[in-house]
């Protein structure tokens, strides 16, 4: 994005349509721009291996034909969210986040890196994230893909012991059931 000369976005205007651009940036307020282009993913700095496969994996779906036109995702939360910092849009890899904890009315969004508090409803945050997210008790949604043990009581993310509560055991329990050998 920030290159001499020429920005990146400046840049992907002068790249044929039928090219598909995967940005590698470590600036995340140029996100929203992106896909006015023909953007595939915007991948954030520092990259995981991981998010890498995804991001290659997407551009193959693309160049198969399996995936919507670029700029144009099925939907937007399956990559990031954005939450409002004063009068700009942050974005966040939901890949990213750990867990999502109700203080209140005022959330805390949990990543590796820091906490990002947001006013927004528990009920609304869980209907705007991807499956691999899940509410396990009335003060926290847990991404799946970070979990580590789990018993019928509680789980553990990046070293924190959440509680499930009586209320979401069973449909906690019932999506192990499926991914249990």
């Amino acid at each position: 994005i920030n290159m001499p000369s020429l920005t990146g976005l400046e840049m992907a205007g002068l790249i044929p349509k039928s090219q598909k651009i995967i940005f590698t940036t470590a600036y995340s307020e140029h996100a929203l721009d992106s896909f006015a282009f023909h953007v595939v993913d915007y991948l954030l700095k520092p990259v995981s291996f991981k998010r890498f496969l995804e991001s290659v994996q997407k551009l193959q779906a693309y160049q198969t034909g399996t995936a919507p036109a670029p700029g144009k995702p099925t939907d937007p939360a399956d990559d990031m969210i954005f939450i409002k910092t004063g009068r700009q849009l942050l974005p966040i890899q939901t890949d990213s986040i750990l867990y999502i904890e109700a203080h209140k009315e005022y959330l805390c969004i949990h990543t590796l890196q820091q906490k990002h508090l947001v006013y927004k409803r528990m009920k609304d945050m869980a209907s705007t994230l991807p499956d691999q997210f899940m509410r396990i008790h009335n003060s926290y949604i847990i991404n799946l893909r970070k979990m580590g043990k789990a018993d019928q009581h509680s789980v553990e993310i990046n070293g924190m012991i959440l509680p499930i509560s009586n209320s979401y055991r069973e449909s906690f329990q019932e999506k192990m059931k499926k991914h249990l050998l």
